[in-house]
């Protein structure tokens, strides 16, 4: 069985009254596909929605309904004189907008490094690990160290 982050009672409960009845497939592909992306991003090992905290659990029913409501991901509509379109944040969002992003990044299991590393390094530093060098256009090349 595939982990479910989110209950179906929770999505239908987000739904409005005027929806209709809760496509029960439809909505556990949704729930299945939110939370397989969410442990991804996160990689934790929640399994049941008591695991997750509050802030990603908000994501992850904001992300399933708007999957399960949208799943063709439609980002505009028109008929006759009517059109609508959906908000840019909406339209840009594979599974999570970036600001839900940015919220499962706050529960990584490994916090990336941010910004730009730099080391030090001399033609012929070894550091343990074997020297190698990349031809740059210059006589030295540029230094290459694998992984060791």
């Amino acid at each position: 069985m595939r982990t479910r982050l989110l209950e179906t009672a929770d999505l239908e409960r987000s739904l409005s009254s005027d929806h209709g009845p809760l496509d029960e497939g439809l909505a556990l592909w949704a729930i299945e596909t939110v939370s397989a992306t969410a442990l991804q991003i996160t990689g934790q090992n929640w399994v049941h929605p008591d695991d997750v905290p509050p802030a990603a659990l908000a994501v992850i029913g904001l992300a399933t309904r708007r999957l399960y409501t949208n799943p063709d991901r439609f980002t505009r509509e028109a008929e006759g004189d009517y059109s609508y379109g959906l908000d840019a944040t909406v339209t840009k969002a594979d599974i999570f907008t970036p600001a839900e992003m940015r919220t499962l990044a706050d529960f990584r299991t490994h916090k990336r490094p941010q910004g730009l590393g730099v080391i030090h390094t001399r033609r012929g530093d070894g550091y343990g690990l074997s020297t190698g060098y990349v031809p740059d256009g210059t006589r030295y090349g540029f230094p290459w160290y694998a992984e060791g």
